[in-house]
C-alpha cells in the first residue's frame, strides 16, 4: 500500500541521491536499451517520485523538435515501480513536470520550449483523444504510437502585439442552420456571399447552402456566416467537421470569429453525439489571418495541430465522445528530432 508520495523536482539540479536511485531502478526493471548510457540517461532526470526513502517513480525529460508545429517540445518518459501502479504517479508526474517546465520556459523564453508531450506506447491505453490535464492527441510516429501534447499558457506562436480579445463593439445574434431547411438563413448567407464576391463558381448551389451551418446578424443584416463538410485528416486517420468562416469586413475581429468557432463546436459535438452513425471525431479549420492565432490555445479551445501548404495554422478540436486506435499507421506520422 503507498503512503504519502513525494515528488520532487530534479530538472537540471544535479542529484547524486536520486540519480542513484533512478539507475538502481532501471537496472533492477531491466528497461534501459542495451545500447543506453544510464549516466547520460540520469542527466535527463526531470521528477522523482518517493514512498519513504525508497523512489517509486521516475520521469525523464529531452527537448525535442516537431517539425510540423514549428516547435520545441519537453518529451518525458515515466516510469513506475510495478507495486505502485494503478496508484495515479504516472498522472502526478506528469502534471508536477508540466508546471515545473512551464516555469522554467517562462524564466528562459530564449529556449522557446512550447509544451510538454510525451509517446503513449502502452497498446492498452489510448481511447480518448484528450487526457489528463489537457494532453492531447496531435498525431502518431512511423512506429504507429500516439504522441500526445500540451501547450503552456504562456507561450506565444509569434510577437506581434494583436488585440485578441479587444471585442468587436457589436452584440450580434446567432442563428443555427445546420440541417435545419431554414430558408431564412440560408437567402441571408447567400446574400452576404454575393455581396462579398465570395459566391463560390463550379459549386452547385444546394451543395454549398447544405454545409452551412451558422449565420451572424447585427439586428436583421446578416454579417458572418460559416459552412461545414466532413474532412479527411491524414495524420490522424480521422474525418473531422471542416470549418469555413466568412464575416464581413466590418465584423471581421478575431473574437467575432473565435465565438462562431466555439458555437460550431458545441452544436456539431451534441448533433455527433446524438447520431453514432456520424464519423466525426472533432472540429478542424485553418486560419490564413495571423490576428486569429497569436496563441497555440485560441479562445475557441481550438489547438494548433500543424500548419497547411499555404501556411495558415490548422486548428482543431476533438469531441469528448471522440474514441480512437490506440496506436496506427497514418499516412502523415510525425517526425521527432532531438
Amino acid at each position: 500500500m503507498a503512503g504519502e508520495i513525494r515528488y520532487i523536482p530534479v530538472w537540471q539540479a544535479h542529484n547524486p541521491h536520486i540519480r542513484a536511485d533512478a539507475m538502481a531502478l532501471w537496472a533492477r526493471l531491466k528497461v534501459l536499451p542495451a545500447q543506453a548510457d544510464p549516466v547520460a540517461r540520469a542527466d535527463e532526470i526531470c521528477m522523482a517520485a518517493y514512498d519513504g526513502n525508497r523512489l517509486v517513480g521516475v520521469e525523464t525529460c529531452r527537448v525535442r523538435f516537431l517539425a510540423a508545429l514549428d516547435a520545441r517540445f519537453a518529451f518525458t518518459n515515466v516510469l513506475v515501480d510495478p507495486d505502485y501502479r494503478q496508484c495515479g504517479i504516472s498522472s502526478a508526474l506528469l502534471l508536477h513536470s508540466y508546471y515545473l517546465l512551464a516555469g522554467w520556459a517562462q524564466a528562459h523564453p530564449e529556449e522557446r520550449l512550447a509544451g510538454t508531450g510525451f509517446v503513449l506506447v502502452n497498446p492498452k491505453l489510448g481511447r480518448r483523444p484528450v487526457v489528463g490535464d489537457g494532453f492531447f492527441l496531435i498525431g502518431f510516429s512511423h512506429e504507429g504510437h500516439q504522441l500526445r501534447i500540451t501547450w503552456f499558457e504562456n507561450y506565444r506562436l509569434h510577437d506581434r502585439d494583436l488585440a485578441l480579445s479587444s471585442g468587436s463593439g457589436h452584440a450580434l445574434r446567432w442563428e443555427w442552420a445546420w440541417r435545419r431547411n431554414a430558408s431564412g438563413p440560408v437567402a441571408d448567407a447567400m446574400a452576404l456571399w454575393t455581396k462579398l464576391g465570395m459566391r463560390p463558381r463550379g459549386v452547385e448551389t444546394r451543395d454549398r447552402t447544405a454545409e452551412i451551418s451558422l449565420v451572424g446578424y447585427d439586428g436583421e443584416r446578416p454579417v458572418a456566416v460559416s459552412t461545414v463538410k466532413p474532412v479527411f485528416h491524414p495524420g490522424l486517420g480521422e474525418i473531422f467537421a471542416g470549418l469555413s468562416l466568412v464575416v464581413d469586413p466590418a465584423y471581421a475581429h478575431a473574437d467575432v470569429r473565435h465565438r462562431m468557432a466555439k458555437e460550431n463546436f458545441s452544436r456539431l459535438e451534441q448533433w455527433s453525439a446524438a447520431d453514432p452513425g456520424k464519423p466525426w471525431a472533432g472540429l478542424m479549420t485553418v486560419y490564413e489571418d495571423p490576428e486569429m492565432g497569436a496563441f497555440p490555445v485560441d479562445p475557441s479551445g481550438l489547438v494548433l495541430a500543424g500548419y497547411a501548404k499555404s501556411g495558415g495554422q490548422i486548428r482543431l478540436n476533438w469531441f469528448a465522445h471522440a474514441q480512437v486506435e490506440p496506436g496506427r499507421a497514418v499516412e502523415k506520422p510525425f517526425l521527432l528530432s532531438g
